[in-house]
């Protein structure tokens, strides 16, 4: 059969998914965050104010609307913007991150400076930043009317606070590079600084980002209105169109957040496409929402991380009571915390609530008796899809550091083959979190090992690995049947009755024909 392959190939064009879920939405990609955009122009515009906050969450746009203000100052006369993302930048000293941004700034105005990394070295690092490098940079280009920093991911300067390991007093960039900027503000350069942060500003440490948040104007980026997503679904027009119930579909699980929206499009499309579909029905927005999540769970992925081990418990929580149908309050709150023995997790739950509605994670129904909710539904169904018991029930240890240091000494000893010493620290764990799968795993094969010693250690272990199987059934169904054929060949040998055991066995492993 003949083809007209420039059909062919001009569909596949017109067919290509819009749809940006990387790190950034560059160029025609960019939607939506006209207001913000023109607050951000405005600032540009006033001669006396020199530094701007741009707060949310993580996943929500910060770092394609920096490179949006990046292109848009490139294409007008407002001067050179620079942008520098300083993730992972923290533990470097102040020198090498001083040395980079240099490098970054000569690349993008083209300025003719020799610069050496030894000048930025030892005690006069910032001397020479700020009353060397910096007075030769607009010496060399009068004819820039102004410099732009924008710092991407700012608040990665604060991660280090109390960290393990980290100095006090060091030059590491955590420590001087804010006062830094400070000092460069007081020379009344052509120069301001814009700082994206993913955290509402107010949850800030006022001593650390004092000189950033005490003056100069913040933006808080938050989801897009139902207005800009109708824009955003609209990329796909020519291709396939999303019908107006999908849009509305969409819009009911993501809330408009612009990261969770692009993937459940780019998945609807996909499917769409796929089966030949003329448009997105609200069906297969539904159809892909699992399929979105799995798809795109290292984005996600990435958002949760920015979450403390504390919130990230009662959110998972929350989760469960929602998937359970019932409303979530501080009362099934705490009774999930309670069925699943995470108790020590809701010692301070009013305040995570707070924090979680402040940064626009949760919403809050108004009332005597307030009910909560996620804003979007995409999220917590990859919460409830991506962790289990067992995953949340280590987080437990990280905010009880004692627990830690248990495990630790429990595992240590374990390998020692000192068993005893071993249990005794297990059981420390067991103790605090009941439903701790890692040591009740341990205390499992430490009485399993122990059987051929003392036969009633057979018992004990059927009670720890029955445990731990509630809590990971994949994770602990091997070491589970060999301690319950085990029991099964015992009680045979004796000439009991094996009727329980046995119905055990065929319910973990119904292939046994036993």
């Amino acid at each position: 059969m003949y083809k007209d392959k420039k059909r062919d190939d001009a569909r596949d064009i017109i067919r290509e998914n819009p749809f940006i879920t990387s790190d950034a939405a560059l160029g025609d990609d960019f939607f939506g965050r006209e207001e913000e955009i023109t607050r951000i122009m405005e600032f540009l515009e006033k001669r006396k104010e020199h530094n701007l906050l741009i707060h949310g969450q993580r996943r929500i746009g910060k770092t394609s609307l920096l490179l949006k203000i990046k292109e848009i100052v490139e294409a007008s006369q407002l001067g050179k913007a620079v942008f520098f993302d300083l993730q992972n930048k923290a533990r470097l000293d102040i020198s090498e991150v001083l040395f980079e941004l240099a490098v970054q700034i000569c690349s993008v105005t083209g300025a003719d400076i020799d610069l050496k990394q030894s000048n930025f070295s030892g005690h006069n690092f910032s001397s020479f930043f700020k009353d060397v490098f910096l007075p030769g940079l607009f010496k060399k280009l009068p004819q820039i009317r102004q410099l732009i920093l924008l710092f991407d991911e700012f608040d990665s300067l604060g991660e280090l606070e109390g960290v393990k390991g980290t100095p006090k007093i060091t030059n590491i960039a955590y420590h001087m590079f804010i006062p830094l900027l400070a000092d460069i503000k007081k020379k009344e350069f052509p120069l301001k600084f814009i700082f994206a942060v993913g955290r509402n500003y107010k949850d800030l440490d006022e001593n650390h980002y004092g000189q950033i948040t005490k003056a100069g104007s913040q933006i808080e980026l938050s989801y897009f209105n139902k207005q800009e997503l109708n824009s955003l679904l609209k990329s796909s027009d020519n291709a396939i169109p999303f019908e107006p119930g999908s849009i509305d579909r969409l819009y009911e699980l993501t809330s408009g957040h612009p990261f969770f929206s692009q993937c459940l499009a780019s998945s609807a499309f996909d499917a769409a496409s796929k089966s030949e579909q003329k448009s997105v029905t609200p069906g297969i927005i539904d159809k892909q929402l699992e399929q979105a999540i799995k798809r795109h769970g290292g984005g996600v992925l990435w958002f949760w991380r920015g979450f403390p081990p504390n919130d990230k418990i009662i959110l998972y929580l929350m989760a469960l009571v929602k998937k359970n149908n019932k409303t979530i309050s501080e009362k099934t709150i705490s009774e999930e915390a309670s069925r699943l023995n995470f108790v020590p997790a809701i010692h301070e739950l009013e305040r995570v609530l707070e924090r979680l509605i402040n940064i626009k994670v949760l919403k809050k129904t108004q009332g005597k008796k307030p009910h909560y909710d996620f804003y979007v539904e995409f999220f917590r169904k990859w919460i409830v899809i991506e962790n289990t018991v067992e995953k949340i029930g280590k987080l437990l240890s990280k905010i009880n550091p004692g627990i830690e240091n248990y495990l630790m000494n429990g595992r240590f000893y374990y390998n020692q083959e000192d068993y005893a010493t071993a249990q005794d620290y297990f059981l420390k764990v067991v103790d605090k979190f009941p439903s701790h799968y890692e040591a009740i795993l341990y205390l499992g094969h430490i009485a399993a090992k122990l059987i051929d010693q003392d036969k009633g250690n057979i018992d004990k272990a059927l009670e720890w690995f029955s445990r731990a199987y509630q809590l990971n059934p994949y994770g602990t169904k091997d070491e589970y049947l060999y301690v319950l054929n085990r029991k099964l060949t015992w009680l045979e040998e004796k000439g009991e009755d094996t009727q329980t055991i046995l119905k055990e066995i065929q319910k973990i492993n119904p292939d046994d024909s036993r």
